[in-house]
């Protein structure tokens, strides 16, 4: 486990399993973030191309906020039955609200592989998500950036 990378892992009665880490702000975080996405759902048996998407997702969350937020940043992976569902939580103030018609930069690859994402004022700062599909629904769900799946809310603006 790289320095500075904290993990908390549970189980609750509408989740299969969850993982957070706590990662540093710093050019590093996005490839931890990668390795612990990857290290979770290797365990959860997830395919290597739902492998390969869930890591994508959540370094283009982690390095969104790696270059808008000054504190350490919080990701948490929770598997769901045939989702995963990536959030980070970190200080910036900064929403990615794009102009009409267009996705973040920084997001593009979220948009291109997530179900459905989004992100959240809280009161530390802001949390970004994305819901991607795993097993049976990765295979039939052709619906892919905001999608009418996504709970109404957590769809994106």
């Amino acid at each position: 486990m790289p320095w500075g990378v904290l993990v908390r892992e549970s189980v609750t009665a509408t989740t299969l399993f969850g993982h957070t880490v706590i990662l540093g702000c710093d050019p590093g975080a996005p490839a931890s973030a990668r390795s612990e996405v990857r290290r979770f759902l290797q365990r959860a048996q997830t395919s290597s191309e739902e492998l390969e998407d869930a890591e994508l997702v959540a370094g283009a969350l982690v390095a969104d906020s790696v270059r808008k937020a000054d504190g350490e940043l919080s990701m948490t992976v929770v598997l769901d039955v045939g989702w995963v569902t990536i959030t980070v939580d970190d200080d910036a103030q900064l929403l990615p609200i794009p102009p009409p018609g267009r996705t973040p930069f920084d997001l593009d690859p979220v948009e291109r592989i997530a179900h459905s994402w989004g992100f959240l004022r809280t009161p530390r700062g802001r949390q970004l998500w994305a819901r991607i599909p795993v097993g049976a629904a990765s295979r039939t769900d052709d619906d892919h950036g905001h999608g009418p799946g996504a709970p109404a809310r957590l769809r994106a603006g």
